[in-house]
């Protein structure tokens, strides 16, 4: 090969790289700028790369974090009973589900997580901080149970019912005032108005 062809060669190489050199960018760019969480590992957990989001939901560096598995991140707890999945990830299988985290202060916080395979050797997990979501369930949750607590124990009669006027709800009080008032057993979805006389209805 004289120097004609490779001199000719050499700016085809450098045309080529550049469209590589540009997607790079573009990659560490978009993975920075994601206000979603992302980390990408090995499949031993090991950290390879983390975005700006990431760090600042745990309170870490990015340094930090690169020289960390992510068990680190994780409740022990938690992760006995949940262990990590690499065996579906390595099968090319999405894994979808919500961790029980920690802070770097040890703060706990639940992340909903969206993990997959990502290139032959790494794991991408994107997520998302839901811990005021969940807190606020479960405050939902407990102020529903003492509601049905209350609901279940009081001496008042409690009949809930549509805008129809079918019967939805009822608790033990209702069943007896029914039973015993009205010589009717309550039943779900019954209208309610049909306990009473006709004379009565229409001032209910």
């Amino acid at each position: 090969m004289d120097d004609k062809n490779i001199s000719a060669e050499k700016p085809v190489l450098a045309k080529n790289q550049q469209p590589v050199s540009n997607c790079n960018n573009n990659y560490h760019a978009l993975f920075e700028q994601a206000t979603d969480d992302i980390m990408v590992t090995d499949f031993n957990g090991n950290f390879i790369d983390v975005n700006s989001s990431l760090c600042t939901m745990f309170g870490y560096t990015k340094e930090e974090l690169l020289q960390l598995n992510v068990k680190a991140l994780l409740d022990c707890e938690s992760l006995k009973m949940q262990p990590l999945r690499f065996d579906l990830l390595a099968a090319g299988e999405n894994v979808f589900n919500e961790r029980k985290m920690v802070h770097k202060n040890r703060q706990i916080i639940y992340v909903e997580a969206n993990a997959k395979k990502f290139m032959d050797n790494r794991v991408m997990v994107i997520g998302r901080d839901v811990t005021e979501r969940k807190m606020d369930r479960e405050v939902l949750q407990k102020s529903e149970a003492n509601l049905h607590t209350i609901f279940n124990t009081t001496d008042m009669i409690y009949v809930l019912v549509d805008h129809d006027f079918r019967i939805i709800s009822y608790n033990p009080r209702a069943v007896a005032f029914a039973k015993n008032e009205l010589g009717h057993s309550i039943e779900i979805s019954k209208y309610f108005l049909d306990y009473f006389p006709p004379e009565k209805q229409p001032a209910l």
